[in-house]
């Protein structure tokens, strides 16, 4: 049994903790996100309501799908995730999943997952275009994907994000974790959502190893 943890309680956070809760192989979930719930979130946010706003996302989510799988031991954390504090948050995860709408988070991820052999599975939502990707250790981490040089794009606060955007990238999210019970060892390729033509597509993994931490 697993011990996962969702970093992020927005959009793509909300539907994630409820499928994981509903997973066979889950045991314990920790949400983590210092956010607040603002007006703009209830749109996209569906276990966040009007009377919410102003209250801690995580421990909202924690108490609104806790009860649905009284299996599932649960912890809310109201803190952002950090190179000071990644280690001692994550210290027994065995997977986590992104749900975040920052770079310097997702990098502070990948770094943690590199050092402690985790796998983590990377998702992205803005506008009408998605993604999810599922990173195992000894595979392309997300420098490799994605280069060392990236900046930091629109958030979805900023830009803008459709509703079955987000619902389709945490599906996918939920579906690639599936796939790593079953198969611990196999990269799942990146997985782009097309919010336009309502279609998905995926780009194969390469053979490579990452180079990035010492495995090339």
């Amino acid at each position: 049994m697993y011990h996962v943890a969702v970093v992020g309680a927005g959009a793509i956070g909300n539907p994630v903790a409820f499928g994981l809760s509903q997973h066979w192989s889950v045991s314990q979930i920790t949400v983590i996100d210092a956010d607040r719930i603002v007006l703009s979130n209830l749109a996209r946010q569906p276990w966040y309501q009007a009377p919410d706003i102003g209250a801690y996302k995580a421990p909202m989510l924690v108490e609104r799908v806790g009860g649905h799988n009284p299996a599932v031991k649960w912890r809310a954390v109201t803190e952002m995730l950090r190179e000071g504090n990644v280690d001692d948050l994550l210290a027994d995860v065995d997977l986590v999943i992104d749900a975040t709408d920052n770079w310097e988070t997702r990098l502070t991820i990948q770094d943690w997952a590199a050092k402690w052999q985790r796998p983590w599975i990377f998702n992205s939502a803005v506008r009408l275009e998605g993604m999810s990707l599922g990173l195992i250790p000894g595979g392309p981490c997300l420098r490799c994907w994605f280069g060392t040089s990236q900046t930091e794009g629109p958030r979805c606060f900023e830009a803008g994000v459709l509703g079955s955007v987000t619902l389709a990238v945490a599906g996918q999210a939920i579906t690639l974790f599936d796939q790593w019970v079953r198969h611990p060892k196999k990269p799942s390729g990146l997985w782009l959502v097309d919010g336009i033509d309502g279609k998905f597509r995926v780009i194969s993994p390469t053979a490579m190893r990452c180079s990035h931490y010492g495995n090339g």
